[in-house]
């Protein structure tokens, strides 16, 4: 059973998936487009997981090995701005990508496609998801971020990869919300 989301997270109002939207959408009355918004964001994830690397583990991010995981929507275009701004940093990164959603369509959207071109031109490895599609129910969950260390050849087994970086009390364990679907 998945925790609640709080209303505060250290002091700091945890916005809501609609909050978002409404921000989101008063930015882009403003002129800030989607994609510098996907850029501000993704680079401030960037800059604040090399805070976090130095801050709490002690190195320097170069040469470091980093996995981001992206939703297919918003969330992933940040994620992927993350991505690329790491590798620029010269850290390690391999991205996963929920695939698109299966609406017929079967496209992500434009932001995203832009965000993946970058990432791949600067080096990134995208990987799409094929998880999803065989669980069509199903959330992504630590489980499936085991068998994505495996296959990239991180850790040998889920076991590791469970022991090294996914237990609750891991340095790398942050408890998030689930990603929208949108």
């Amino acid at each position: 059973m998945k925790e609640p989301i709080p209303d505060l997270y250290q002091g700091h109002l945890v916005a809501t998936a609609q909050m978002m939207k409404d921000l989101d959408y008063r930015a882009a009355k403003r002129g800030l487009d989607v994609l510098t918004l996907m850029e501000n964001a993704g680079q401030a994830v960037a800059m604040e997981s090399v805070r976090f690397l130095k801050d709490f583990l002690h190195l320097s991010g170069e040469g470091v090995r980093i996995v981001v995981c992206c939703g297919r929507g918003s969330n992933g275009g940040d994620g992927l701005v993350a991505s690329r701004v790491l590798k620029e940093l010269g850290a390690e990164v391999s991205a996963f990508l929920i695939a698109p959603k299966s609406d017929g369509t079967a496209e992500y959207p434009e932001p995203v496609r832009v965000n993946k071109k970058k990432a791949e031109a600067a080096g990134v490895k995208v990987k799409l998801d094929e998880v999803l599609p065989k669980l069509p129910l199903a959330t992504v969950g630590r489980p499936h971020l085991a068998r994505a260390l495996v296959d990239q050849g991180w850790v040998r087994s889920i076991d590791e990869a469970f022991d090294r970086y996914l237990h609750k009390r891991s340095a790398y364990f942050v408890p998030c919300q689930a990603p929208s679907p949108e």
